[in-house]
C-alpha cells in the first residue's frame, strides 16, 4: 500500500497553498492604529492597487496602542528586505519625537519612502451646539466662568498642541480632555460630555455626515471642498495653527535603493489614478499636489518636527492622563 501512495504522489493535485509559495510572499503594511482608523481608513484604500503596481500582494496588519509607537517600532525594527513596510503618520514620527522618547529614531531607524496622504485638522462642535462660528466659540471661552472644552486623539498629539495654541493666542480658557484615540472622543462629543473637538478630518468624515457634529474652522492651508463654506485658522488670524497630519510609507533603515525607487514610482502612479484620488478626497484625505521622490518625503518629516518643536518645549510637562474611555 505504501509503495502505490508513494508511485502516486507525483500525479495527485497539489494544494492551493503549495501553489501560491510559488510566487512572491505578501508583502506586510502595518498600520500603527486600530481597525476603521483613518490611517486603517487610507491603507484600505491604496493596498488594492499598490498590490496590483507592484505585482505583489499586501495584508494590511494592524498594531494598535501607545499613541502608534509599538506599531513604528515594528516597521523600524523588520528586516530590511521589503518585506515589511509601514503606513505611519504624525504621531509616531513627527509628534512622538518631540513630547515622549520612543524606543527609535524616527530619522535613522527609517527609510521613508513616499507621501501618500495629508488631512488637516478639524475643530468641532455638537450638531445642536450654541456656536456657530469660531468668533462665539472662542468667546465663550474667554467669558465663561468654566472656559470650554476640547478633546484630541491623545496626549501630546498634532491637535492637542494646535489647541494649546489657539488658547494661547486668543486667551481662551481651553482644557484638554485626552482620548484614546477619536472614536470614544467623537461619542462623548455627541453626547455633549466635552464641548469641542479637534481632530483630523479624515476621521471626523463620518460624524459629519451623519449630522452627529458641525466644523467651525480647519488647520489646512486652504479650504477643504468636502466641507464648503468651513474656513481655515489662517483665514481667521489664526496662521500658526496652520498644518496637517501625514502618512507615508517607511520601512526599516537600509531598504535596498532600487527596492526604494520602485515602491516610490509605484505610489506616486497609484495617487495619480483619478478613482484612488476621489476614494481618498471623499475619505477627509488629500493625495500629494504633487509627487515627492523619498529625499523629499524624509525632509517633510524633519520639517515638520523643526515646525512644532517648540511648542511642546514651552508647555509645561504634558499631563500623561488620558480619558477613561
Amino acid at each position: 500500500m505504501r509503495r502505490r501512495l508513494a508511485l502516486l504522489l507525483p500525479f495527485l493535485p497539489r494544494p492551493a497553498a503549495a501553489q501560491v509559495l510559488r510566487g512572491p510572499p505578501p508583502l506586510r503594511l502595518i498600520v500603527p492604529f486600530a481597525a476603521g482608523s483613518g490611517a486603517d481608513t487610507t491603507a484600505q484604500i491604496i493596498a488594492p492597487p499598490l498590490g496590483a503596481a507592484l505585482g505583489r500582494t499586501i495584508l494590511v496588519e494592524n498594531r494598535p496602542g501607545g499613541r502608534g509607537i509599538p506599531g513604528a517600532e515594528a516597521v523600524a525594527r523588520a528586516v530590511p528586505d521589503g518585506q515589511t513596510l509601514g503606513l505611519c503618520d504624525t504621531a509616531p514620527l513627527g509628534m512622538a519625537p518631540l513630547v515622549d522618547r520612543p524606543p527609535y529614531d524616527a530619522d535613522r531607524d527609517f527609510t521613508h519612502i513616499a507621501l501618500v496622504a495629508e488631512t488637516p485638522t478639524v475643530l468641532l462642535v455638537p450638531a445642536n451646539s450654541r456656536f456657530p462660528a469660531l468668533e462665539n466659540y472662542l468667546r465663550a471661552g474667554r467669558s465663561w466662568a468654566r472656559g470650554l472644552t476640547y478633546g484630541s486623539p491623545m496626549v501630546g498629539s498634532l491637535q492637542h498642541l494646535q489647541g494649546e495654541t489657539l488658547a494661547r493666542l486668543t486667551g481662551a480658557r481651553l482644557a484638554h480632555v485626552a482620548y484614546r484615540g477619536t472614536g470614544a472622543a467623537l461619542q462623548d462629543l455627541a453626547n455633549g460630555q466635552v464641548d469641542s473637538l479637534l481632530v483630523p478630518l479624515s476621521s471626523a468624515m463620518p460624524a459629519l455626515h451623519a449630522g452627529q457634529a458641525r466644523a467651525l474652522a480647519l488647520s489646512g492651508p486652504a479650504p477643504d471642498e468636502g466641507l464648503p463654506g468651513v474656513p481655515t485658522f489662517a483665514a481667521l488670524g489664526f496662521g500658526p495653527l496652520t498644518a496637517t497630519s501625514w502618512m507615508g510609507l517607511s520601512g526599516p533603515a537600509g531598504l535596498p535603493p532600487a527596492l526604494v525607487t520602485r515602491v516610490n514610482a509605484a505610489t506616486n502612479e497609484m495617487l495619480a489614478q483619478p478613482e484612488v484620488a476621489q476614494r481618498l478626497r471623499a475619505a477627509g484625505l488629500t493625495p500629494p499636489p504633487q509627487p515627492l521622490d523619498p529625499p523629499a518625503y524624509r525632509q517633510l518629516v524633519l520639517d515638520f518636527q523643526a515646525a512644532w518643536r517648540p511648542v511642546p518645549a514651552s508647555m509645561p510637562p504634558i499631563a500623561r492622563r488620558t480619558s477613561p474611555a
